[in-house]
């Protein structure tokens, strides 16, 4: 090794020694220096207090003055009242409408008459004799409905009377005449038709008779 190798390895070492030295001293310092640095944070100047403002201050104290003693009760809000069910009457169906009157049957219509010339000689039974052979033919006739035959006797209290319903003495020769003519006539009817139809005609003829010799 040279001679100016052997000096700047010397220098070296130097500055070494001297770099731990002074941090060495440095590192003492500061651990002396501890307790003087923590007393002086302790009682330093205490840090500014911040005030309120006055105008803040008169404003919470109005604040405060105006506020309400007592808050007022919250008001209940009413509960609905419960639907009353209500229940609708009972509808009741309007009233059936009368039941249309009932026609009267109409009367029986009779038959036309067959011998409409026996029927105009029936009023003129016991007064001529011409007129009572027709009506003794026609009430004899098989052939002739036997309502039409009935009808022919059973009228012998009605037609060729003046009034059947007021009688007179001038009804009586007629009224005797037609009893006798029934008399003879009945126990040789034609049938029962003509036989009742006897019976039914003596029997007004003979009320007749009373009535008429009353008056």
């Amino acid at each position: 090794m040279n001679a100016r190798t052997t000096k700047s390895l010397k220098m070296v070492l130097a500055a070494v020694v001297l770099i731990v030295t002074g941090a060495g001293v440095a590192w003492l310092l500061d651990t002396r220096n501890e307790p003087a640095r923590r007393a002086l944070s302790s009682s330093g100047p205490a840090a500014p207090k911040l005030e309120r403002p006055a105008s803040s201050e008169r404003v919470l104290e109005t604040t405060r003055r105006n506020l309400p003693r007592k808050l007022p009760p919250i008001a209940e809000t009413p509960s609905p009242a419960p639907a009353v069910k209500t229940t609708a009457p009972p509808v009741e169906p309007p009233p059936s409408p009368p039941a249309p009157p009932q026609a009267s049957p109409a009367p029986r219509q009779k038959e036309p008459i067959q011998d409409p010339l026996a029927r105009a000689a029936l009023s003129l039974v016991g007064k001529d004799d011409e007129a009572e052979v027709i009506w003794l033919a026609a009430i004899n006739n098989p052939d002739l409905p036997a309502n039409e035959r009935k009808d022919l006797i059973e009228d012998l209290n009605e037609d060729g009377f003046a009034d059947p319903r007021h009688l007179t003495a001038e009804d009586l020769p007629l009224i005797q005449k037609r009893i006798l003519l029934i008399e003879e006539l009945a126990p040789d009817a034609l049938d029962e038709v003509n036989a009742a139809a006897f019976a039914e005609a003596h029997k007004d003829l003979l009320q007749m008779l009373a009535r008429a010799a009353q008056q």
